[in-house]
């Protein structure tokens, strides 16, 4: 028997292959689609940052500027965090040698004062009651508080600082009863009638000198052969008290000669009495229009000196008699200073200016020196101290006394700048 066609097995046979077909796209269908839902599913971070900057050949332009964009925020932004972790440290850093190098300053009377001083009337009416601990902790430094006068504080900043040299700019004047006064300023415009040569200066220094003279209670007793001097850490230091007069040395000098009085009736002045110069807790300093005759009038006392000029220094006329500082502006005396160094035939000048001064007994003065930058003016202070002058001309006081210069300015950081 022959084989026959069945059309209906055939048709099932079709059907049975076609839904297999069916069944196996579809499983496909499925797979791709679970795969599209969640496609970073399995992938490490690391695989999507690659995938997210990397630029694929074949890609759209617009994805190859946005891989370009995409790498340079992601650089930038690894900048901004790395930089910000070193500007943390830099200040951590410099936190640190700040409080590492700041010089320790002391807690006394004397600070006290400059804390709770507010006028003119204060550098008087603060030393009582008299505090004990006036200046404890203070070493005497051989600095002058240049324009003490314009400080805060006059007077009580220097002294807690350490200098052992102040300086007043006086003018004449006639008070509201029409009697001679001598104010304090810098030009005549700021003169006022409280800021008195005798309220920032002279009656606090004499207040101060009768307590540091005033016997204790318990005061062993001592073969003294001059009054106590300002600083208990040095009581034979003298103070120097400046008096640059700006206005015509005739009718200034017997205003301070008269002034004067009490601490000359103390005994706390330094005197040239009968060729004999005897040393004191204060050492009064005439400069600007004083004049030398005026000073050397007198031929058997003074208690005045005069602020010589350190150019004309080896005039014989000036000595330990009638002269206590050398002075001159230090541009006048060498001319401009370069980056705050010295040449040669600079350092040739001071040296030889500040040995002249030395060889009468003089001490040597600078004034007009460099302030800023702080390096610069460092340079030329240790200059000067090095070649042996007598007294730093200073306006940064805290600076110049308590920090070490050396570290004064650290990996360009300037530290000890006021």
């Amino acid at each position: 028997m022959g084989f026959k066609h069945n059309p209906f097995k055939s048709n099932q046979s079709f059907d049975s292959a076609e839904l297999g077909h069916d069944a196996r796209e579809r499983s496909s269908s499925s797979s791709s689609l679970s795969s599209f839902d969640d496609p970073r599913r399995n992938q490490s971070w690391k695989s999507l940052l690659r995938n997210k900057l990397d630029y694929k050949h074949g890609s759209e332009k617009i994805s190859r500027r946005q891989a370009y964009r995409n790498r340079t925020l992601t650089v930038v932004f690894i900048l901004l965090i790395l930089s910000g972790i070193a500007v943390g440290i830099w200040y951590a850093l410099v936190l640190a040698l700040i409080n590492r190098l700041s010089p320790r300053v002391p807690s006394n009377g004397l600070q006290s004062i400059t804390q709770n001083w507010h006028n003119a009337s204060d550098s008087l009416s603060l030393l009582s009651p008299w505090p004990q601990d006036f200046g404890r902790g203070i070493i005497p430094v051989s600095c002058h508080s240049h324009n003490d006068y314009t400080r805060k504080v006059p007077l009580y900043d220097a002294l807690y600082a350490g200098c052992i040299g102040v300086e007043a700019d006086i003018w004449l004047r006639n008070d509201s009863n029409s009697n001679n006064v001598l104010l304090v300023g810098h030009t005549s415009k700021s003169l006022t009638p409280q800021r008195t040569l005798n309220s920032l200066y002279l009656d606090p220094l004499l207040q101060i000198l009768e307590n540091q003279n005033k016997p204790g209670q318990f005061d062993e007793a001592q073969d003294q052969s001059r009054p106590l001097g300002v600083f208990d850490a040095d009581v034979n230091e003298t103070v120097v008290l400046l008096l640059d007069f700006k206005e015509d040395s005739a009718g200034l000098f017997p205003i301070v000669l008269q002034l004067l009085e009490p601490l000359r009736s103390k005994g706390y002045l330094t005197t040239f009495t009968n060729n004999t110069l005897t040393p004191g807790p204060i050492t009064v300093v005439a400069s600007g229009n004083a004049e030398y005759s005026d000073v050397v009038a007198n031929s058997t006392y003074r208690d005045v000196f005069l602020d010589a000029p350190l150019a004309t220094i080896s005039d014989p006329k000036y000595n330990t008699t009638n002269s206590y500082y050398a002075s001159i502006s230090l541009k006048q005396a060498i001319g401009t200073l370069w980056a705050g160094k010295f040449s040669s035939s600079q350092l040739q000048t001071v040296k030889q200016q500040i040995q002249a001064a030395s060889d009468k007994g003089l001490k040597a003065r600078y004034w007009d020196t460099i302030a800023w930058p702080i390096p610069w003016r460092n340079n030329v202070w240790k200059v000067l101290m090095d070649e042996g002058t007598g007294m730093l001309n200073v306006d940064d006081l805290r600076s110049a006394t308590r920090w070490n210069w050396d570290y004064c300015t650290v990996a360009g950081f300037v530290l000890c700048g006021w």
